[in-house]
């Protein structure tokens, strides 16, 4: 959703507002947009509750016990983090340098660059 809402906020000022304008001082917006969300993110922070699972643990294990879990299943944590490093190339290369190759390979506009990125976060989200 934070691409879908990006890509829409930058396309929608790309689309009413100049280059100009846009480079003189509108640039903030999407930044001013995304630190409206974080008093958010406190509030949902401090009313989240753990679970009864959680809370009903008796050990707690040491940093000693998640490193010995952590080598003894070496194999599923090297491949999570190759599925991670995946998914994360992939999804950037889609949604960050997207815009980009549509400007300066394809000629795009930026508002159409931007429109292509909204219609990809929007099937991703899908």
């Amino acid at each position: 959703m934070a691409i879908v809402i990006a890509a829409a906020l930058g396309f929608a000022l790309n689309h009413w507002l100049d280059t100009a304008t846009i480079a003189a001082w509108e640039w903030r917006v999407p930044f001013f947009v995304g630190c409206m969300i974080v008093p958010f993110i406190f509030i949902l922070r401090r009313n989240l509750e753990e679970t009864q699972e959680f809370k009903q643990r008796q050990h707690r294990p040491s940093m000693k016990e998640v490193f010995t879990t952590l080598v003894q299943n070496w194999n599923a944590v090297i491949a999570g983090v190759l599925l991670v490093a995946m998914t994360t190339t992939s999804f950037y290369l889609i949604t960050v340098y997207a815009p980009t190759f549509g400007k300066t390979v394809l000629h795009l506009s930026t508002a159409d660059s931007l429109l292509v990125t909204l219609c990809v976060g929007i099937s991703n989200f899908i």
